[in-house]
């Protein structure tokens, strides 16, 4: 996401560095609802099987049960949206 220099006006950004990487084709941020934290390797097999991908997706653990993941092609990426 792009903001203009109107809409960025009052947020402060204290360290552009850490959080989610720089944004790349094919990804996905998911929540899971759950009250136990979740282990981001069982998510990974269990969500690979779900989604029926064909090809290899990278998941990656941004805290308080939310993931970043990056589809290896447009086809997986539209069939888990």
């Amino acid at each position: 996401m792009v903001l203009t220099e109107k809409e960025a006006q009052g947020f402060v950004f204290a360290d552009p560095g850490k959080g989610i990487p720089a944004a790349r084709k094919w990804t996905l941020i998911g929540k899971v609802y759950s009250p136990r934290p979740l282990n981001r390797s069982v998510l990974e097999r269990s969500m690979h099987r779900a989604w029926g991908l064909h090809h290899e997706a990278q998941f990656r653990d941004l805290g308080d049960n939310l993931f970043l993941v990056h589809f290896s092609g447009e086809g997986d990426w539209k069939h888990a949206r």
